[in-house]
């Protein structure tokens, strides 16, 4: 049974707010309130460790998320994000039934990507288990000031590829661009692919102008 819990604004493992649950268990989550951050890590992750964001709908989610986390491997973190503390409902997932390879929700899952650190380099994230859709895509990739605002790089360059496990990345459809590309306008086509993958890379070479970036992955 999914069990209520609040995430403040330190980094903590999540097993240790689910009763019966261990550093290792999968789980599925629906934010009620606020937005929090998760790193799936086997170190204990720092305020500028690349994460990715969940949100309720008071704090500009599309609705109450939804959202998996966990490979049996990694641990799970999380912290409050933008508020003093978050409210999500979760519960240790680690005995759901898999058949034929696929999830048995077929939720469309998002999950929210941020880098607050510096730019330039390789920026790895967790984003789910190869389990689940392999239809994939980066949706509304946006670089930001040191203020969080959307704005485009004067130089660089994006690579955006994918893996199952760390070891081989391919890179995903139209996911090599210039950075200096306006994402927000209609002739950008964002990255996307059909893979079974637990891990999204974006590197950036060269950019300057930036002190971060955003977006969404999609799965689904």
């Amino acid at each position: 049974m999914p069990k209520t819990v609040t995430v403040g604004k330190d980094w903590v493992l999540l097993s240790d707010l689910v009763p019966g649950s261990n550093e290792n268990s999968i789980f599925k989550g629906q934010i009620q309130k606020g937005s929090i951050k998760i790193k799936e890590s086997l170190t204990h992750p720092t305020d500028s460790t690349d994460s990715y964001v969940m949100r309720a709908s008071d704090s500009g989610g599309n609705g109450d998320e939804v959202f998996k986390c966990g490979d049996g491997k990694l641990k799970v973190y999380v912290i409050a994000y933008l508020c003093s503390s978050a409210t999500v409902s979760i519960e240790d997932h680690s005995s759901s039934t898999q058949r034929g390879g696929a999830l048995l929700s077929e939720l469309v899952e998002v999950y929210e990507i941020i880098s607050e650190s510096s730019v330039n380099g390789d920026h790895d994230f967790e984003v789910g288990s190869i389990l689940k859709s392999p239809n994939i895509f980066l949706d509304e990739f946006r670089f930001l000031d040191a203020q969080g605002s959307a704005i485009v790089p004067t130089a660089g360059t994006v690579l955006v590829q994918v893996s199952s496990n760390g070891d081989f990345w391919r890179t995903l459809n139209d996911g090599s661009f210039a950075a200096t590309t306006d994402t927000a306008s209609e002739s950008y086509t964002p990255p996307s692919g059909l893979a079974a993958i637990s891990k999204l890379r974006i590197s950036l070479s060269g950019v300057t102008g930036a002190n971060g970036f955003k977006a969404n992955l999609v799965r689904g």
